[in-house]
């Protein structure tokens, strides 16, 4: 379930991205779009090396931290992140994780689909790619919820 503020912030994402610009939502509010059980309280947001300006432009007035490079012992990528009506959207490019070996991989993002979400045509990662990318970055609270959205459909 998507809370209202939250839907009306993907609804203003949507607006300001959509036919302009490559980008994938993830993450726990595509997950709950798909069926998955959670309440998501942020937007993720993966994209291309010409994607991150062109956001980063097309999100200018909503910008808490312009597009860099951070990294943590578990994650590393190029983000910029945003806040709009208090919803954070993350915005990454050239993300990495910390594999259950210790060594670094990149989630599987290819092809995404388009999912109908309050009239918009959302581009999201299946649930089988997402599930697989949570398993492998050891993230198994939230891999075992996917499975149980994706045996419902």
């Amino acid at each position: 379930m998507i809370p209202e503020k939250l839907a009306k912030v993907l609804n203003i994402v949507y607006e300001k991205l959509n036919n302009k610009v490559y980008w994938v939502l993830l993450g726990s509010t595509s997950l709950a779009i798909q069926g998955v059980t959670l309440e998501p309280h942020d937007i993720d947001i993966s994209t291309d090396k010409e994607g991150i300006a062109k956001i980063d432009k097309l999100l200018s007035k909503f910008r808490t931290q312009k597009p860099e490079y951070s990294s943590t012992d578990k994650f590393k990528s190029s983000r910029g992140l945003y806040n709009i009506e208090g919803i954070q959207v993350d915005v990454m490019y050239d993300f990495y994780y910390k594999n259950k070996n210790g060594k670094w991989s990149k989630p599987r993002q290819r092809n995404p689909t388009l999912i109908e979400y309050k009239g918009m045509n959302l581009p999201v990662l299946t649930l089988q790619q997402e599930f697989v990318n949570y398993k492998n970055m050891g993230r198994l609270e939230k891999a075992k919820k996917i499975k149980e959205a994706m045996t419902k459909s």
